[in-house]
């Protein structure tokens, strides 16, 4: 527990907490299986879409997090069949 005039920076994760909409760098380099070196290059290279909190914060924003995966999606070229 919190000793009397200790300043804690962090406000305590409860169980009940809701569900973020949003993922920091850690958070989605796991979920896309890359590392925080490359989110941070792509992050500089605006090529994922992000959002800056208090100018320095950045964080992704689920929903447009999978937008963005199915535009990066390839369709494949039809094999003709009589080949």
């Amino acid at each position: 527990m919190n000793k009397p005039g200790l300043k804690t920076k962090y406000l305590p994760r409860s169980g009940n907490a809701p569900q973020t909409q949003f993922w920091d760098k850690r958070e989605l380099a796991l979920y896309l299986n890359l590392s925080i070196y490359t989110i941070d290059a792509w992050v500089s290279q605006k090529r994922i879409p992000f959002v800056k909190i208090g100018g320095k914060k950045v964080m992704f924003d689920k929903d447009e997090i999978e937008k963005w995966i199915d535009g990066q999606r390839v369709e494949p070229i039809p094999v003709d069949e009589k080949s």
